[in-house]
């Protein structure tokens, strides 16, 4: 149930987000891109997981998640503002 309402919550967000940031034109495709590249990433992690689980271990899909989100922060410091 927790997963549902912080998705729910998360999707609002980005919706809100996403409208605030485009042109009214262009505001459903950039919304309809960003959600179908939220789905299709959710299916492609699933799967991948599933074979980096297989061939390297749980333990080690947790490093690589922590690197993925360190190196997220890292990049975060070089996205400029308007």
């Amino acid at each position: 149930a927790l997963l549902g309402i912080t998705n729910g919550v998360a999707a609002t967000v980005n919706s809100s987000f996403l409208g605030d940031l485009t042109v009214k034109e262009k505001r459903g495709r950039v919304i309809g891109s960003v959600n179908a590249t939220i789905g299709l990433a959710s299916a492609a992690g699933v799967t991948l997981s599933g074979f980096f689980v297989k061939y390297y271990g749980l333990k080690n899909l947790f490093y690589f998640a922590s690197l993925c989100v360190g190196l997220s922060t890292f990049l975060l410091f070089f996205v400029k503002e308007d």
